[in-house]
């Protein structure tokens, strides 16, 4: 793996956290919770579709080795959101 701006919190960024149930379905985009910063959140079968294009982004070496390094960790966490069989599809793998 690549020396990423962002290591220090990736084991903290692949842990799934559970939440309380919400009665309306989350959609993709902007949640905050309480007084806390907002976040973006994207649905894993989102994440999927966008973690494919990232990893065809990053794998293509026409990025600087800055942009390589930010794009790979969005690039992971989108892919730790996808589950079953379309997991292996969008995991870096060798990188």
């Amino acid at each position: 793996m690549t020396n990423n701006v962002f290591d220090e919190n990736r084991n903290n960024q692949s842990v799934i956290r559970i939440l309380p149930t919400q009665t309306d379905r989350v959609e993709n985009g902007l949640v905050q919770f309480g007084d806390d910063l907002p976040g973006v959140f994207i649905r894993s079968d989102y994440a999927g579709c966008f973690a494919l294009a990232l990893k065809r982004v990053v794998m293509s070496h026409e990025v600087s080795s800055l942009d390589k390094s930010i794009l790979l960790n969005l690039q992971q966490i989108l892919a730790d959101a996808v589950i079953g069989s379309a997991a292996a599809l969008v995991k870096m793998d060798n990188f």
